[in-house]
């Protein structure tokens, strides 16, 4: 899964965490992690409708939208913008999995979701991600017949 599609959902399920009513809670870290990331995404990268989920956030033609607002604008490869997203998924796996049910996703998408948001930010502070929104290649892989191994 690509970082951009790993921020998408970490926006589509915290959006529709938030419609879920809860009057018993005092606290809802989904929706507070959700929120924090939304307003970090408009105030870097103001060029994103980071809560176009709000509305329908289950669509597909929104959230392939999105992804590509986050792909395009840079925010796919913020590091901050990768922290926030991935707590976002953590708290909506941990406490509200029917927001994931609620955007047509399932646990496995949440987790590689994690795993991919995990993995850019491991090498963005290994600096090997040096360019945002083009993902540097794997230490392992193989690298092109005219080109010498790493």
């Amino acid at each position: 899964m690509s970082p951009d599609s790993a921020l998408m959902l970490a926006i589509a399920t915290g959006a529709a965490a938030r419609m879920y009513p809860n009057y018993f809670a005092s606290q809802r870290p989904a929706v507070d992690a959700y929120l924090e990331l939304v307003r970090a995404i408009e105030q870097a990268y103001p060029q994103v409708d980071a809560r176009m989920l709000e509305i329908a956030s289950g669509s597909l033609e929104r959230q392939d939208l999105l992804a590509r607002q986050l792909r395009e604008s840079g925010a796919a490869g913020d590091a901050r913008i990768r922290d926030l997203g991935r707590r976002v998924l953590q708290t909506v796996l941990q406490q509200h999995p029917r927001a994931i049910v609620a955007v047509f996703a399932d646990e496995n998408s949440v987790s590689e979701a994690l795993l991919t948001l995990n993995h850019s930010m491991e090498e963005n502070q290994n600096g090997r991600n040096q360019h945002p929104g083009h993902p540097s290649p794997a230490a392992n892989s193989a690298a092109p017949a005219h080109l010498p191994a790493l």
